[in-house]
C-alpha cells in the first residue's frame, strides 16, 4: 500500500533536517525555481526505493545539492535527510534515476536506451563583489543565459545576490546503468554499427551535444539509418 510521502519520509528516511524549510529560503537566494530545482514547480510524484515499496507526495529535487524536497501536510518545504535507498523518482511525467548521489532525468529513445541528463548548479557564495558590480573568484565564472526544460526556454537573469553557473551533461542510460556518451560506449552498445560510427567520426564530424540532437542520433543508430 502506498504511504503519503510526508509520513513515509519522516518515519523511514532517517529523519528530516531540522529547520530545513526555513533554511532553504536563504540558500536559494533570489534564484528562480526553474534554476534552483530540477522541475519548475513542486508536482505530484512517486519515489521508488531499493528496500521497500514506493511512496508518493508533492516533490521536487534541488539542482544545487541533489537533495530530495517535499511538501509536508502543512505545505511547508522539507529536505529529506537520508535518501541512500532512493533509486527512482517520478514528478508529474518526468522520471529521474538516482546514481552515485546524483539525479539524472531520463529521456527515452527506445525500449533499451535513453538519454540521461544531469544538471549541475554552482551558486558561488564565496565570490566577492567588486567595483561596478563585478565578481571575482579563484576559478573563472561562467553564466548561462538560457535553460531548456520540457520544451520551454527560460532566460536566466543574473542573480542580484550571488553569481552562479548552470550546466547540463548528457549520458546514456541502458541496462539499468548510467554510462558516458562517447565513441567507446557507442561502439560497445551498438556493436553492429561500429564501422558506421568510425566512418562518421573520421569524416570530421563530432558527436552531438544537445539533447534533441543526441536523441535523433541514437534513433538513427537504433534503426539502422545512415548517420
Amino acid at each position: 500500500m502506498r504511504i503519503r510521502i510526508h509520513i513515509l519520509l519522516a518515519a523511514v528516511l532517517a529523519g528530516i533536517l531540522p529547520a530545513a524549510a526555513a533554511a532553504q529560503d536563504e540558500s536559494q537566494g533570489d534564484l528562480t525555481p526553474e534554476i534552483y530545482y530540477l522541475m519548475p514547480e513542486f508536482g505530484q510524484g512517486m519515489i521508488w526505493f531499493s528496500n521497500q515499496g514506493p511512496a508518493e507526495g508533492k516533490l521536487n529535487i534541488c539542482a544545487e545539492d541533489n537533495t530530495l524536497r517535499y511538501l509536508d501536510k502543512d505545505g511547508k518545504e522539507v529536505v529529506a535527510a537520508s535518501i541512500d535507498n532512493v533509486v527512482k523518482v517520478q514528478i508529474d511525467t518526468a522520471v529521474f534515476i538516482r546514481s552515485e548521489g546524483a539525479f539524472y532525468r531520463i529521456y527515452p529513445v527506445s525500449d533499451e536506451m535513453a538519454v540521461a541528463v544531469r544538471r549541475d548548479l554552482d551558486i558561488q557564495r564565496d565570490a566577492q563583489r567588486g567595483a561596478y558590480g563585478s565578481y571575482s573568484r579563484t576559478s573563472s565564472i561562467r553564466e548561462y543565459s538560457t535553460l531548456y526544460a520540457d520544451g520551454v526556454t527560460y532566460q536566466l537573469e543574473k542573480s542580484k545576490k550571488y553569481p552562479f553557473t548552470v550546466s547540463e551533461t548528457c549520458f546514456l542510460y541502458t541496462g539499468g546503468k548510467i554510462v558516458s556518451f562517447s565513441k567507446r560506449t557507442l561502439r560497445k552498445y551498438f556493436p553492429q554499427r561500429k564501422d558506421d560510427i568510425d566512418v562518421y567520426l573520421k569524416s570530421g564530424k563530432s558527436l552531438p551535444e544537445d539533447l534533441s540532437d543526441i536523441q535523433a542520433f541514437l534513433t538513427r543508430l537504433s534503426s539502422g539509418e545512415s548517420l
